[in-house]
C-alpha cells in the first residue's frame, strides 16, 4: 500500500554524504515528492520540470533509456526511471555518481512495488 505521507520520509533518508535533493516526479513533470536540505519547493518543482523534460528528449534518441547521468556545475545529478515514475537524486560536486546511482537505486527498489499499480 502507498502511503503519500511516508514519500517523503522515503527521499530524506538519502540526504546524506553530499546529497542535496531527492525528487520523485511524473514522467509528465510533475513534482510527486521530495526532499531536500536547503532547497525550497519552488526550486523542486523547477528541477523536476527540467528532469522531465530531459528525460523525454534523451528518450527520444535512445531505446530502453533507463537511467540519465548529469555532471552540473553546481553538482551531479542521477536520474532512474521505474514504471511511470522518475527517481532524481542530486549531489554536490563531491557526491560521486556511483554513490548517488546507489542511493536512487535504494529507493527504487523501496517503492517500486507500490508504483507498479498506479497509473499516473
Amino acid at each position: 500500500m502507498l502511503r503519500p505521507k511516508v514519500l517523503p520520509k522515503i527521499l530524506e533518508q538519502v540526504n546524506t554524504n553530499g546529497v542535496k535533493m531527492a525528487l520523485l516526479i511524473s514522467l509528465k513533470g510533475e513534482l510527486i515528492a521530495s526532499s531536500s536540505i536547503q532547497i525550497d519547493s519552488i526550486q523542486s518543482r523547477a528541477v523536476a520540470a527540467l528532469v522531465s523534460n530531459l528525460w523525454t528528449t534523451y528518450q527520444h534518441q535512445t531505446e530502453n533509456l533507463t537511467q540519465l547521468l548529469f555532471d552540473c556545475d553546481e553538482g551531479n545529478v542521477v536520474v532512474l526511471k521505474i514504471t511511470n515514475v522518475l527517481i532524481c537524486v542530486l549531489g554536490n560536486k563531491s557526491a560521486e555518481f556511483g554513490m548517488l546511482r546507489c542511493k536512487a537505486q535504494a529507493i527504487c527498489d523501496h517503492i517500486k512495488g507500490p508504483f507498479e499499480q498506479l497509473q499516473l
